[in-house]
């Protein structure tokens, strides 16, 4: 199945499964309610060291980092640690209020750095275990896939648990692999930087390329933990044998969907900001649009798969 036919099946299945917009829609209520827990004191700070900073250097490089102490103020005036509930880079999990700031009025500040930290950490881990409850609705209304279908309560407690883990462990290696990637990165270019500026910017361009093939070829990993119940072992390598077999096809899936809901999300913006009846127009919409996307990324995946094996079958039997 191709990728336009992909995004077909998956808006047909959203459509005829409204329910499944439910938990996005009650999250975004949820931020548009609850007071933005901002961390703008802790952006500030770093911004006042970058702004001492450029007291004491020459002109250009006191101008490139006044620019980046704004640029954190800025940061730091729309943050909210809420938005770790929404897990929209592994699970695909759709907030207009995450995707426009500016709604969330009313905040309490957060100056303690420890407190930041751990209230981070905390909400991270539950928008993990919302996305993993968001993506097991989606795995169970596709007729394709490993994992069960109709498993009892009890059952299905213990499966999102299960995927709840896996995505936990999954994030820690990640983030391990692209800490080893860095400190050595990043300490060789430096050394490069003393040689020649050049060769230490064609450093950074390496590492920025190894870590965007990295995020690509693990781009499945969630949905293979989910939709077939996989260990994360087994998700892994069946991820990066899917994305090696299918590069271009999932190169094309990642960039399409991402203008889709880019494009998508400016229209939304502009109607949640426009008045107070758009912010409840965009909600609705927004979700179906994202868990549309999210629905489209299983078929795709799930249809690839089946088309991979049969191509592999038929070598082996040729």
């Amino acid at each position: 199945m191709g990728i336009i036919d992909s995004l077909s099946a998956g808006y047909r299945l959203i459509g005829r499964r409204i329910e499944l917009l439910l938990l996005p829609i009650l999250l975004d209520i949820f931020l548009r309610f609850a007071p933005r827990l901002s961390i703008a004191p802790l952006f500030e700070r770093v911004a006042s060291f970058y702004a001492g900073l450029a007291d004491q250097v020459d002109p250009e490089s006191a101008v490139f980092l006044g620019q980046v102490a704004e640029m954190l103020v800025a940061w730091g005036r729309y943050s909210n640690l809420w938005n770790g509930l929404v897990n929209g880079s592994l699970f695909h999990v759709p907030s207009i209020m995450v995707a426009v700031p500016e709604l969330q009025t009313e905040s309490i500040s957060i100056s303690s750095l420890v407190v930041a930290g751990g209230l981070a950490a905390l909400l991270g881990l539950f928008g993990l275990l919302v996305g993993v409850i968001y993506m097991n609705f989606l795995a169970r209304a596709l007729p394709l896939g490993e994992g069960e279908k109709n498993p009892s309560l009890g059952s299905l407690v213990r499966m999102v648990l299960r995927h709840w883990f896996r995505a936990v462990l999954f994030v820690l290696v990640v983030a391990l692999a692209l800490t080893l990637l860095y400190v050595p990165g990043a300490l060789a270019a430096g050394l490069f930087g003393l040689i020649h500026p050049l060769a230490g910017n064609l450093v950074g361009l390496l590492l920025s390329g190894l870590t965007l093939a990295i995020f690509l070829y693990l781009y499945f990993v969630p949905v293979a933990i989910v939709l077939d119940d996989l260990p994360l072992r087994t998700a892994l390598w069946r991820s990066m044998t899917l994305v090696r077999h299918n590069l271009g096809a999932t190169l094309a899936f990642v960039l399409l969907t991402t203008l889709i809901a880019w494009g998508f999300g400016l229209l939304m913006r502009n109607l949640a900001l426009a008045n107070a009846a758009g912010i409840w127009l965009a909600i609705p919409l927004y979700a179906f649009i994202g868990t549309g996307l999210a629905m489209a990324l299983l078929v795709f995946y799930r249809t690839r798969l089946i088309v991979m094996a049969q191509k592999m079958s038929a070598q082996q039997n040729g």
